[in-house]
């Protein structure tokens, strides 16, 4: 398969700094069993997934500030992005990647905004339409007319969040689709810190509901199937010989007087 100039640029990118993004994902992780190991039940999954995201755009800035051709500025209300230029490490590109969990598809779950669809699909930020206060302003980074190679560095956190399931930074080849760049292995992937368990002590009881919902589903089901049976007649013995009754006496009476 042959790749573009611009996706080989950010490959060699991601490849290259995987111990720091490695790095920064672990301590996140860590970062947060430490700080809500007991209060963890408290928490559903959208939520630890927005606890994650703050804690990996911590460490993101941490293990690369400094870092020559990097940038991790962020302002509150817009997309934490890393910009890595890939010119003091000698590649000539430069790559942006967002820091989002992912599903087993490698893609995350993004609302599909213009800024999104023109980010997975290779397109430099859209021009809003409105004057925006400079402080607003963000420094565009299409160089030479080149825009960056744009990716992820996803995670799959485990069932109870000690963990990964997987590790890796993807490039986006469309809307809906992601190409796999660097597989980080989980084994290399150190956490430390304790496990995020639900205080089992608190619970006293549990309480238990009657299944009314469950229970008319059944009896719905059970008189549609006996709806759908054959109906069988039932002959009804009698101890009296069969006779025909007064109508059809009538008719054959009539019918023998008019014959003579």
């Amino acid at each position: 398969m042959t790749i573009g100039r611009k996706e080989d640029s950010f490959n060699r990118i991601a490849e290259y700094h995987r111990p720091r993004f490695q790095k920064a994902m672990s301590e996140a992780l860590n970062d947060l069993k430490e700080n809500y190991v007991n209060t963890r039940h408290l928490y559903n999954k959208s939520e630890l997934t927005s606890l994650m995201h703050s804690h990996v755009r911590d460490r993101m800035q941490q293990n690369f500030n400094g870092v020559p051709g990097a940038d991790t500025s962020y302002k509150p209300g817009r997309a934490f992005r890393v910009y890595i230029d890939g010119a003091p490490i000698g590649i000539q590109g430069h790559a942006l990647f967002k820091c989002k969990k992912m599903d087993m598809r490698l893609l995350t779950a993004n609302i599909n905004t213009n800024a999104v669809r023109r980010f997975n699909n290779q397109l430099p930020e859209g021009t809003p339409h409105i004057q925006l206060p400079i402080s607003d302003w963000r420094e565009p980074k299409t160089v030479g007319g080149v825009e960056p190679g744009h990716g992820n560095v996803g995670y799959i956190p485990n069932l109870f969040w000690t963990g990964f399931d997987r590790l890796c930074i993807t490039y986006y080849t469309g809307l809906r689709s992601a190409r796999l760049v660097v597989e980080i292995p989980v084994s290399e992937v150190g956490t430390t810190g304790n496990l995020l368990q639900i205080p089992l002590g608190e619970i006293t009881s549990v309480p238990t509901h009657k299944r009314v919902r469950a229970k008319q589903q059944k009896a719905n089901v059970e008189r549609i199937a006996d709806h759908k049976k054959p109906k069988q007649r039932i002959k009804r013995e009698t101890s009296e010989p069969h006779r025909p009754t007064d109508r059809k006496q009538k008719k054959r009476k009539l019918g023998n007087e008019s014959d003579s």
